[in-house]
């Protein structure tokens, strides 16, 4: 898949095995409570988006898409859905704290993501 391709040039992937060597201390660290859970960090080690699962090579080009799009941290984005809340905002805030197995934060953002998109406003 060629968009595959293209955007994973655009990244540095760092493969991690959660069982072995430093993988439990990396595997606490990032929350990783189940594989495969993508996390992607800016330069400084700051979060920038993360999820869980395999999914569909599309499903991961846009998830990953999306989020160079958006190059604002977990906490940035949270700031700005708390200022300005968006379908976009509650739903990348929902699959992140989901990723974290913060599944009763993850709900309601889901619950808010899914009143914003029957108002229409889903960006």
């Amino acid at each position: 898949m060629p968009e595959l391709q293209a955007i994973l040039g655009k990244v540095v992937l760092h493969k991690v095995n959660g069982e072995k060597g430093d993988g439990p201390a990396r595997r606490q660290e990032f929350k990783v409570h189940g594989y495969p859970t993508f996390v992607l960090l800016r330069a400084d080690g700051e979060t920038l988006e993360r999820w869980i699962g395999y999914g569909e090579a599309k499903d991961f080009v846009g998830r990953l898409d999306g989020a160079l799009k958006d190059p604002t941290t977990i906490e940035e984005k949270r700031a700005r859905y708390t200022s300005s809340p968006t379908w976009g905002d509650a739903e990348r805030l929902g699959v992140y704290h989901e990723s974290c197995d913060e599944y009763i934060a993850a709900a309601r953002y889901y619950r808010e993501a899914q009143a914003k998109a029957k108002e229409g406003n889903r960006d």
